[in-house]
């Protein structure tokens, strides 16, 4: 089971992000914004890749960072998988 939004494109697209947002019927500059931290993940949107990934709510809202914590979670920081 994929643990972010980037394995699962990783895993089911090659890692190709621009087929991956094709599949999902968004822009692809949109889904590189997201995967880079550059703008987070509309809650609408969330839910929906949610549902069509099988990725939880959580790991497609607040994706992983660098220092193995996940985005957004500034009270507590929580581990990544």
């Amino acid at each position: 089971m994929p643990h972010s939004l980037m394995s699962y494109i990783k895993e089911k697209y090659s890692g190709n992000v621009s087929a991956f947002a094709r599949a999902m019927g968004l822009k692809p500059g949109r889904v590189h914004q997201w995967l880079s931290g550059r703008q987070g993940v509309p809650a609408k949107q969330g839910k929906r890749l949610s549902m069509l990934t099988g990725l939880s709510l959580e790991l497609v809202l607040f994706p992983c960072d660098g220092n193995n914590t996940r985005r957004g979670d500034t009270h507590k920081r929580k581990k990544c998988r």
